[in-house]
């Protein structure tokens, strides 16, 4: 069975039609504008740290993702989480529970502490240059920093490992998310929190990684080893395969 089939048998099986790759979204009321100036990596980037504990920055090229090893040492000894904030910085959180900030030179990327006390982050994931989610105890919280300090907004909670497998941040408003269900969800802020648009009821069954790229565009790390990208087109998330391999992705960012 090819990896397409094998991914649209999930799909069908769970009573959703596909066509041409598009996914049918169930009938709901009309999505904010999306913020199409604003994202959380460009077009065509995301990192990568595998099971070896090296990072990775993978570009996408004349139609075809090429990784470039940035580092080592990223085992689960010491990064717990990564989350890009733009193309030249991403966050971490140490297995100490630290937080930290990368920033890229040119050559290399230095670190800056930002705090401590973040051990029971569950789920992290970037909206901006400063402004990233964080889940943690089933609690979202959405971060945002003004003169070189974080300031938390606690958003609501529900936010269990049974209901939320992964989030993924899109522009400073909007995110998605592969719920416990195996559902695509994709969240709007509203000035206060955030609305909820059910984008698909299973196909994100077998989700175990994500990323977000643009405001239009994710990609996703299943638990059969494949990565995904997600688009929005005409209306609606449909998908496409990139490639397997994919077993030894231990974070995305």
């Amino acid at each position: 069975m090819s990896i397409l089939v094998s991914r649209c048998a999930r799909l069908l099986a769970a009573t959703l039609m596909v066509v041409t790759a598009l996914i049918a979204s169930p009938a709901q009321a009309a999505a904010p504008a999306r913020d199409v100036g604003t994202q959380a990596q460009s077009p065509g980037r995301f990192l990568e740290i595998d099971y070896q504990g090296r990072l990775k920055q993978w570009n996408h090229v004349n139609g075809v993702w090429t990784p470039t090893t940035l580092g080592s040492g990223w085992g689960p000894e010491s990064t717990r989480l990564i989350t890009s904030l733009d193309d030249a910085h991403f966050l971490e959180i140490t297995a100490a529970g630290g937080l930290s900030e990368w920033t890229w030179t040119g050559s290399t990327y230095v670190e800056s502490v930002q705090g401590s006390g973040w051990g029971a982050t569950r789920l992290l994931t970037g909206l901006g240059p400063n402004s990233f989610l964080e889940v943690e105890s089933g609690g979202l919280s959405r971060w945002t920093r003004s003169g070189g300090v974080w300031s938390e907004t606690f958003v609501g909670y529900g936010w269990t490992t049974s209901s939320t497998v992964a989030i993924a941040g899109l522009s400073h408003g909007d995110f998605v998310e592969a719920t416990g269900t195996g559902g695509l969800s994709e969240w709007f802020s509203n000035g206060v929190g955030y609305d909820e648009y059910v984008r698909h009821v299973s196909a994100m069954s077998g989700t175990r990684l994500l990323a977000g790229l643009t405001p239009t565009h994710f990609v996703e790390v299943s638990d059969d080893g494949y990565l995904w990208q997600w688009f929005w087109e005409s209306g609606q998330w449909a998908f496409h395969y990139v490639g397997d391999g994919w077993n030894n992705a231990r974070l995305l960012g």
